[in-house]
């Protein structure tokens, strides 16, 4: 759809916007930073904070709105238990 919308504002395609927008170089001076930690590490925290999640009621949180959004828009999908 966004493609779509694309075309009919602009008389482009999204592939010919993106070769416009490279020509014209970049608008600002940026700097990418990344944190990059150990696998083990990065695992061990994200299991520590689901538990914390569950412990403070994640579960009944999604149940509740299971409940409250019978008619799942794409975005709730994911929630489904």
């Amino acid at each position: 759809m966004r493609i779509l919308e694309i075309y009919n504002s602009t008389g482009k395609t999204k592939t010919e916007l993106e070769i416009e927008s490279r020509k014209k170089g970049v608008k600002y001076d940026f700097k990418v930073f990344a944190i990059n930690m150990e696998r083990s590490k990065l695992y061990e925290r994200i299991n520590k904070r689901v538990d914390i999640m569950i412990a403070q009621g994640l579960v009944d949180e999604v149940k509740a709105l299971l409940e409250k959004y019978k008619n799942f828009p794409t975005a709730m999908q994911g929630l489904r238990l």
